[in-house]
């Protein structure tokens, strides 16, 4: 019964986001990731699954990527906070060219330093900024855990600095560090899921 319900959630918010983006964002299914199609929005969360130890805690945790500003603007970072399904300063749009947009501002787009390594912030998308505004994202299955990368060094994982804590700015930084945060210990924070999350659980089917 519990799957059931997840899987009329699921669909209820992908009814939404056609509702909110209609025919002007060229919505079609199949788009250049596996299932994903132009303007469906996610939240972004740190991957965690069983047997993780993050802070020296087992229990699941739900972090999100969320805009420092509510509205975000250009010129905002972008941080981890509690997964809040209702906040639409967690939900993204993923683009087939490997853009990455918040919900409430489509002007703005996630953005590497001019370094690629570093802390990623929101600027004005633009085509001469595609080096710093086009990422890796998914596998075959949207749904399946993946790495961030920056097109242009997939050597590079967007992360937060060691285990997440609440209002952790994100960046690029080495994957093995990332995946490896403390040696001996199953503490990856190079990997990220889209769907919807609320708190420290995710109602994902």
């Amino acid at each position: 019964m519990l799957r059931i319900m997840n899987i009329v959630k699921l669909l209820l918010t992908v009814s939404s986001i056609l509702q909110v983006h209609g025919d002007d964002n060229n919505i079609q299914l199949g788009g250049g990731y596996g299932d994903l199609s132009n303007g469906f929005y996610f939240q972004l969360k740190l991957f965690w699954e069983d047997g993780m130890i993050w802070q020296n805690y087992e229990k699941s945790q739900g972090w999100c990527a969320t805009c420092t500003g509510f509205y975000c603007d250009v010129g905002d970072h972008v941080m981890i906070t509690k997964c809040l399904e209702h906040m639409d300063d967690q939900k993204w749009i993923f683009y087939d060219d490997g853009r990455v947009k918040p919900l409430i501002n489509s002007d703005a787009c996630v953005t590497t330093d001019r370094k690629i390594e570093g802390y990623v912030r929101l600027e004005t998308c633009r085509q001469e900024s595609d080096d710093y505004q086009r990422f890796q994202l998914f596998n075959n299955n949207i749904f399946d855990k993946f790495q961030f990368h920056p097109r242009r060094d997939d050597k590079l994982c967007l992360t937060n600095d060691h285990h997440p804590k609440e209002g952790e700015r994100l960046k690029f930084e080495s994957c093995i560090i990332a995946k490896e945060n403390d040696k001996g210990v199953y503490d990856d924070t190079s990997h990220w899921g889209i769907g919807a999350f609320d708190g420290h659980k995710d109602i994902n089917p």
